[in-house]
């Protein structure tokens, strides 16, 4: 009896000890890992307007580029990026990781270059900006590593021309328009409203029923954004549809959720329909014309 006593003894002895271990075993916090999906430009080359700049082309997992002609002026405050649109002190900026004495602006040549991100969020703000020396004025491809927070810069052209630009638009894929999405069918832009695109086409029924979806550029399939059906019903990648509305998927190999879906049509329903495609609100609009 004696014995059994002394264990108890013993055993709510350490209780406090073991209790004391577990106060101080640290609380680790793992910080969810976040993707880049849009970037932006602002500056002499771009635009001052953080609410509407200027949208670079994600070409890979947090990777963006944008060819631009570049001019050097005296105040040479030619570029600096932005993560989101929004109001100057709502937005984070990439920046030089330092500038040149007295000025707010690190003069580059060709090459690779680290990023600050800093925000007046975060209490951090510089107001500065990338530029180039007098008399390097050119074509430039610009390529922004999120991620890694490095720009790289590559002088492409003595040109110091914009190229016209081309009418932004949407283009389809598919038994409807054709399957190369370097050289795909491009949609008619609404003139009076952004974001608003339509086509007329042929649909005729198949047992692949692979009529339509959209990509937002042109280039390789693994390079460009798809609006795809937000669900599917018929042979695992195909949504069936008649006249009506429904919603759409942004997708990309780039951003790792991509799906080769398409939107169909029922057996019987051949004829001419109009697609009309809000960018915006990620709707297609399904109409049979005849």
């Amino acid at each position: 009896m004696k014995k059994i006593i002394n264990k108890l003894i013993f055993i709510f002895a350490l209780l406090p000890l073991l209790a004391g271990c577990e106060k101080d075993k640290e609380i680790v916090v793992v910080e969810p890992v976040e993707n880049y999906t849009q970037l932006y430009g602002l500056g002499t080359i771009f635009s001052w307007d953080s609410n509407v700049p200027t949208e670079l082309k994600l070409i890979e997992q947090n990777t963006f580029t944008i060819d631009k002609v570049i001019k050097y002026s005296e105040e040479n405050k030619q570029f600096k990026f932005i993560l989101e649109k929004g109001d100057w002190d709502k937005v984070r900026y990439l920046v030089p990781t330092a500038t040149d004495d007295g000025t707010a602006v690190k003069v580059i040549t060709p090459g690779e270059y680290d990023m600050l991100m800093c925000s007046e969020m975060t209490g951090d703000l510089r107001d500065h900006f990338w530029g180039i020396p007098e008399g390097s004025d050119g074509t430039y491809r610009i390529t922004v590593n999120v991620k890694k927070l490095k720009l790289t810069l590559e002088k492409i052209s003595d040109e110091t021309e914009e190229p016209e630009p081309e009418i932004k638009t949407i283009y389809g894929l598919g038994s409807a328009f054709g399957w190369d999405s370097g050289n795909p069918t491009g949609l008619t832009p609404d003139p009076d409203e952004e974001g608003i695109y339509t086509a007329e086409v042929n649909l005729i029924y198949s047992d692949e029923n692979k009529q339509f979806k959209f990509c937002l550029e042109k280039g390789d399939w693994d390079k460009v954004n798809y609006l795809v059906p937000e669900s599917v019903d018929h042979n695992g990648n195909v949504k069936i549809v008649t006249s009506g509305e429904y919603p759409m998927f942004k997708c990309s190999e780039m951003e790792g959720n991509l799906r080769d879906h398409f939107w169909g049509i029922p057996e019987g329903t051949d004829g001419k329909y109009k697609l009309t495609v809000n960018t915006q609100t990620l709707k297609l609009k399904v109409e049979k014309v005849n």
